[in-house]
């Protein structure tokens, strides 16, 4: 079952027998975003999340259930809510995640957001929410975040009783925002009220536990480090998380490792498909190629 069709790569011929089983099951049509372990590429909205909506305009007339197998890793914040409003708005009603092996943490927040159903196997690892954040001095600063430190220097010093304290204080706040540690303190504040945002407007309605124990999994304590979180654990933390039946299991392993190999062999560190085309992204090669439709 699983050696590939004459004059088919392994890695297609592994999306085409998982393509076919998801349109029979679940009526779900597919896209596979497979990365390198060792050389993933960002989830970022702007390189990878336009080259996601120009593959999936060419399937969203056909398609109001999306599957996506995943394996990724680290990217921006931001980029799930990018890919949920992008897909949404194909009128794609339906978003499910196919995830064998790992979502990292970026990956994890992803699914964590975007998902309608999520399929699991009991070794699956979904990593906890590694929110990171590292301004160098000389980089472009975001306006509102340059306004937001600006406004905080200025309402200090406007205070009254400005004794030897506040000198020092002052002082010290000029060295904090010259090595960028200022900044870093008012993004890492921005960035954690945002992901507070997408955890009570995308996240709390499809827990089965409360958001405080969702945030000690995922984001840990100031007592104890997130966790992460496998998929026996995830059935109990989310209302639409299931274990894959065998046939699921066999093939979405499958197309894994057939794409994990393929990248050694070209060189590249992520692999992107649909029905109709694949996009393979950095190393030695970048390929786009079109597939005809299938008859």
């Amino acid at each position: 079952m699983f050696g590939p069709t004459s004059g088919i790569s392994k890695h297609k011929d592994a999306f085409d027998k998982l393509s076919k089983y998801i349109k029979s099951k679940y009526g779900g049509c597919l896209l596979a975003m497979i990365f390198s372990p060792s050389s993933a590429p960002s989830l970022d909205p702007s390189s990878l999340g336009t080259k996601l909506s120009l593959m999936l305009q060419d399937i969203k007339d056909k398609c109001e259930k999306l599957f996506i197998q995943v394996l990724a890793f680290g990217g921006s914040i931001t980029f799930p809510e990018y890919l949920d409003k992008t897909i949404r708005n194909m009128n794609i009603n339906e978003i499910d995640y196919i995830i064998p092996t790992r979502a990292g943490a970026s990956a994890s927040l992803m699914v964590a957001v975007t998902h309608d159903k999520m399929y699991l196997n009991p070794w699956t690892i979904m990593d906890p929410f590694n929110i990171t954040i590292s301004i160098p001095p000389g980089s472009p600063k975001d306006i509102s975040l340059f306004l937001a430190m600006s406004e905080l220097i200025m309402n200090m010093m406007k205070s009254e009783g400005k004794d030897l304290s506040q000198q020092i204080s002052y002082q010290a706040l000029s060295l904090m925002a010259a090595h960028g540690t200022l900044y870093e303190y008012i993004e890492a504040q921005r960035l954690l009220n945002y992901l507070d945002n997408l955890i009570e407007y995308k996240i709390k309605d499809k827990l089965k536990i409360s958001v405080d124990e969702f945030k000690e999994i995922f984001l840990g304590t100031e007592s104890r480090p997130p966790s992460h979180v496998s998929g026996t654990e995830a059935i109990d933390i989310f209302k639409e998380a299931h274990i894959m039946d065998e046939e699921l299991q066999k093939l979405s392993s499958y197309l894994e490792k057939s794409a994990i190999e393929e990248m050694e062999r070209s060189g590249a560190n992520g692999i992107i498909m649909t029905d109709l085309a694949e996009v393979r992204i950095g190393g030695a090669i970048q390929v786009a190629q079109v597939f005809p439709p299938n008859l």
